[in-house]
Parts: C-alpha cells; sequence; structure tokens
C-alpha cells in the first residue's frame, strides 16, 4: 500500500456500532469541501491529486463553479468521491473505524475504497473514467431522473407498465420514494399519471437516467477498466448498494461493480440491514445531507449524523465519541 493510502487507511481496532455511508452523484454543491481545504492537509492533497488527474482546478470550480459544470457527471463524480474519501479518513484518524460501510449509488465505489479494497488512486482513476463515459452516455441519451414522493412501490409500477416502456425504477429509496429513470418524454407522460395519484414528482439534479438500462453504453465502457483493476478483499463489512448483502470478496467486488450502472439501488434495504446488523449510529461522510433526510424518511430508529462541513464533522465527532466511544481511547 503506498503512503497516501496507508495515510487514508490507518490500522486502528474497530468501533462497534458505527456505520459509515456514502452519498452519490447530486450531492454536489457550489462551496462545498472550502472548510475542509483551510483545515486538512489530506483534503488538500487528495483534491490536489484529482485536480492533476483530471487537469482541472477542482477548488476554484467547487468555489465558483458555474453550476451546470460542477453538475457534470465527469466534474460531481470525482469530487463527491474525493471529499466522502477524505473525511472517512479524517474520521478515522479520529479513532472511529466503521464497523461497516455501504454507499449509495456512485458512493459504492467509495465504500468500496474506504473498506480497503482498492487504493484511493486506483479507485480514483475508475471514478474519472466511470464519470467521463456517463457524461458522454448522457449526452448522447435524452435521459433524467425523477423522485415520486408519497406513493407506494406497487402505484409506481403499475403506472410505468400502463405508460409502457422507457422508464426504470432506478432508486428504491424509502417505501414513499422511488426514484425514476428513464427517457424525458417518456417521464414527463408518466409524471401526469402520477400527479393525478397524488404524488408529488421532481426532477432531480442528475444529467441521466442512472441505474437503468439506457447507461449500457458507459457500464460496457467501465467493463475492461474494472477488469484490468485489482481489488483486495474488504477489510471492513460492506454492503452492495444493488441488494444489501454483505460483499466479502475482491470477485464479488469485481461483479457488483460490473452491474452497477444498469441496477437499481435499493437504499431502504441498506438502512433496514445497517439496524439489523446493531449499528447504533450512522455517519453519511461526504457533501450534503441526503441520506440523513432518507434514513428519516424511513423511519429508521439509527441515528444519522452529517459532515458536509468542518463544523457539522466536530459536531459529529463529539456525538460519536458520546455514544459509542472512541476506538483511540
Amino acid at each position: 500500500m503506498d503512503q497516501l493510502a496507508a495515510e487514508s487507511h490507518p490500522q486502528v481496532a474497530s468501533t462497534p456500532s458505527l456505520a459509515v455511508v456514502f452519498p452519490g452523484q447530486g450531492t454536489e454543491f457550489i462551496g462545498m469541501a472550502e472548510d475542509y481545504f483551510q483545515s486538512s492537509g489530506l483534503v488538500r492533497e487528495l483534491f490536489q491529486m484529482a485536480s492533476d488527474r483530471l487537469n482541472t482546478d477542482l477548488r476554484a470550480l467547487m468555489a465558483t463553479g458555474p453550476p451546470n459544470v460542477l453538475a457534470e457527471a465527469r466534474i460531481a463524480q470525482p469530487v463527491v468521491f474525493t471529499m466522502s474519501v477524505a473525511i472517512a479518513s479524517l474520521l478515522i484518524n479520529r479513532g472511529f473505524n466503521p464497523s461497516l460501510v455501504a454507499g449509495h449509488s456512485m458512493g459504492q465505489f467509495t465504500a468500496i475504497t474506504v473498506a480497503g479494497s482498492i487504493d484511493f488512486p486506483a479507485a480514483l482513476n475508475l471514478i474519472i473514467e466511470r464519470g467521463q463515459l456517463m457524461q458522454k452516455n448522457n449526452e448522447a441519451v435524452n435521459g433524467g431522473m425523477m423522485a415520486v414522493d408519497g406513493l407506494p412501490r406497487h402505484v409506481v409500477e403499475a403506472a410505468i407498465a400502463e405508460n409502457g416502456t422507457d422508464v426504470w425504477i432506478s432508486n428504491l429509496n424509502a417505501s414513499s420514494q422511488n426514484v425514476l429513470s428513464g427517457l424525458k418524454p417518456a417521464l414527463w407522460q408518466l409524471k401526469k399519471e402520477l400527479d393525478q395519484h397524488g404524488a408529488l414528482c421532481r426532477w432531480l439534479n442528475v444529467p441521466g437516467p442512472a441505474h437503468s438500462p439506457l447507461m449500457s453504453m458507459a457500464s460496457s465502457g467501465l467493463a475492461p477498466r474494472i477488469t484490468a483493476t485489482t481489488f483486495r478483499d474488504p477489510a471492513i463489512p460492506l454492503l452492495a448498494s444493488a441488494s444489501a448483502a454483505s460483499i466479502h470478496t475482491a470477485a464479488a467486488i469485481r461483479a457488483e461493480l460490473n452491474g452497477h450502472m444498469l441496477s437499481p439501488v435499493n437504499w431502504a434495504k441498506c438502512v433496514a440491514t445497517i439496524v439489523e446488523r446493531g449499528c447504533g449510529v450512522m455517519v453519511e461522510a461526504g457533501p450534503g445531507r441526503t441520506l440523513k433526510g432518507l434514513a428519516l424518511r424511513n423511519q429508521s430508529p439509527i441515528r444519522c449524523l452529517t459532515t458536509s462541513t468542518v463544523e457539522d464533522f466536530d459536531a459529529t465527532c463529539r456525538v460519536v465519541g458520546e455514544t459509542i466511544g472512541c476506538a483511540s481511547r
């Protein structure tokens, strides 16, 4: 393991009952990570590596935008990934080692990295290529994503079946929220019917139909890179975002990633599994508060804490230390 990876994954005893979860694309925002840049050399180092690989000043782009460029898959995925890995590393360096990791959508790659199955530089290469391939795919397909709140899954599935093809459920976020991916004309048509059922439909800030068959071009393009990448068995228990099943081997990681762009995310089941595993606290490592919101929407008994800002991070460390203790004590 190289020096940077060793710094990012120090060997400390596991802290019981702590789940660390990672968000995906769409959680990026103008101003993200700036306070971390000012306080952490590790954050600056990881982002410098990402900036060099992309030949782009990511710190400047995150600070001032423009927002539409920051939201492009080729940019959004590396910045969310890098910020999330950095925050997880800072948590571990504080002595809070997760007993379980999981990631929503692109956050699956972050979880695999933090679990020790791949070093940061190699994971960054995968994420950059994934983002570029998805960007090309999105430009070729007139697709998008729409969150549907207030209707159970079977009602949404019935509406999709009645309106034909080109729309799929791509995220099972909660019993009352499903995310749809598809061609935009088909999504607009379906929205009219879902509105009549009393649904609250809103477009997501993700420029493409993620986790649907419409991503086949990007998925096929990334497959050779996944095959050529070396993975290790995870050192930390790891959940698959599509099934919430445990991933124990490098071979299982490769299989999960090969189907990742095409498979729906079952986050509701991931949250339920985290609770079943006895985790008392769930820390969302990365920008935004999306996963905390989904934990509340699932009426989960687990306490979900955020790290979107340094202030959030410090408050989270205090709560985790008071709730379940610190492994370095």
